[in-house]
């Protein structure tokens, strides 16, 4: 099994591809995430790991990001990304450009390139002791219930670049 750890930073994994746009981090390749044309071979990772990291890249490079995640995934493998919700550091932290919520990937750009596998919350705890329906009702309503949100989604198409 092949898996790839973009944007790495301290999180080194053995046995997986380390990726980060910083040398410093000592990753196993340096690429910026928000450019094109990752030098990493297509359909070759069975696992991509993106921990923490969507949240960082430029909404305008996002499309390419995604582009890019679903050349390198294997057709059979999947994408798990996470993120953390705005309001417990995550809505402070000044290097986030924006958090996504957990029904961006629906996006009618990328809705067609992908399929959701699996939706998890990580709640704080009100959150746990609440029913998933409910605990996200109140985020909508402005009481912080979930910490992060933990995305698995798998290339079901092809992209179509509308953008």
């Amino acid at each position: 099994m092949k898996k790839l750890n973009l944007g790495s930073g301290r999180d080194y994994r053995e046995g997986w591809m380390n990726v980060d746009i910083n040398p410093e981090f000592d990753p196993d390749m340096v690429i910026d995430l928000e450019e094109s044309n990752w030098d990493l071979p297509t359909d070759e990772y069975d696992v991509v790991l993106v921990d923490n990291v969507f949240e960082h890249i430029d909404p305008r490079k996002r499309p390419v990001f995604l582009t890019e995640c679903h050349r390198v995934c294997h057709p059979d493998g999947e994408v798990v990304m996470r993120w953390p919700t705005p309001g417990f550091g995550g809505g402070w932290d000044v290097t986030h450009y924006s958090i996504p919520s957990w029904e961006w990937p629906e996006h009618t750009n990328h809705k067609d390139a992908w399929e959701i596998v699996q939706t998890d919350f990580n709640y704080n705890r009100l959150g746990w002791l609440l029913p998933d329906r409910i605990a996200n009702q109140l985020m909508w309503l402005g009481i912080r219930t979930v910490l992060g949100v933990e995305l698995t989604i798998t290339p079901s198409g092809e992209y179509e670049e509308t953008w």
